[in-house]
């Protein structure tokens, strides 16, 4: 058997406090992953990844620090093990360009469609670990900045109003009812937020509310409490801001044993999250009209 190396990296950007990733299609193999191509000469391996991102996409990359995985597999009916070291590499400014005899397409792409996108379980995998690697950066940076708190001032109303309003037009588009989320304004988010003064946690960075929890005792299940509310700005989802809301609700539910939440069904990401503390659906679920969506409960004993 012989072996072929290639070198590429996993290229990201941030576009409004959003991470997304550069996915390139091949011609040739007409399958979806990162840039990458064969080391030429002396090119060390890191100048192999350079040369290729540009080629294929015009950007001008920076490399990460302390990210190096190596994706090993057969090819050619595997008469060829190919060996692709991979970097992680972020732009800023640039608008890619495909490499017209060898790229069919280039796609900017947040985590999740990236992911989907991807045809082989490899190539997942090492968007999986780069994903993982700039949440863990982002989250060392972000969690010295990040203050958690009561909701008490006219500023932090209005911020988790503000919070409000914005993840459920971020999140839920797609999920709830397009009529609902047109008639939901800032203002009316603003108004419920100083009828809902109470038991309310928000998460400061900087001075600027980005995610709040709303907590306190179920009224549906005798001895459980309740977290009602949990929401994040979408650039600091994977920060951790999400964990440090939901661990400050728990301290302040810890009279009850037991608790409970409702989550709309066809919020994977949130159902993930609460799966991740424990949670699981009880078998309660209730559809309601005025957001045309289902919603279940989940539990933690």
């Amino acid at each position: 058997m012989t072996e072929e190396k290639s070198c590429g990296a996993v290229v990201f950007t941030r576009e409004g406090g959003v991470i997304k990733y550069v996915i390139v299609r091949n011609i040739a193999g007409r399958c979806h992953g990162f840039p990458k191509g064969h080391v030429e000469g002396d090119e060390t391996e890191a100048q192999t990844a350079l040369r290729e991102i540009k080629e294929e996409t015009s950007l001008d990359v920076s490399f990460t620090d302390g990210f190096r995985i190596v994706d090993t597999y057969p090819i050619k009916n595997g008469s060829v093990m190919k060996t692709v070291v991979y970097f992680l590499c972020e732009y800023e400014d640039q608008t890619p360009k495909a490499q017209e005899d060898e790229i069919a397409s280039v796609k900017i792409l947040p985590y999740e469609e990236a992911l989907a996108l991807l045809e082989y379980e490899s190539a997942k995998e090492v968007l999986r670990r780069a994903n993982e690697f700039i949440n863990k950066e982002r989250s060392k940076t972000v969690n010295e900045r990040i203050v958690i708190k009561e909701m008490e001032s006219d500023d932090e109303i209005k911020g988790k109003a503000y919070v409000h309003y914005k993840s459920w037009h971020e999140a839920y588009k797609g999920i709830v009812s397009d009529e609902y989320l047109d008639k939901m304004t800032v203002e009316k988010c603003e108004e419920l937020s100083y009828k809902w003064r109470d038991r309310v946690i928000t998460a400061k960075d900087n001075g600027r509310v980005v995610g709040f929890v709303g907590y306190g005792e179920s009224s549906e299940l005798q001895g459980y409490g309740e977290i009602f509310a949990l929401y994040v700005l979408s650039e600091y989802y994977g920060t951790g801001v999400g964990q440090m809301l939901f661990d400050a609700a728990s301290e302040k539910l810890a009279e009850y044993p037991h608790k409970c939440l409702w989550v709309l069904k066809e919020n994977k990401r949130a159902r993930r999250f609460y799966e991740k503390n424990g949670f699981y659906p009880d078998g309660a679920e209730k559809f309601s009209p005025m957001i045309a969506a289902f919603g279940i409960r989940m539990i933690n004993g």
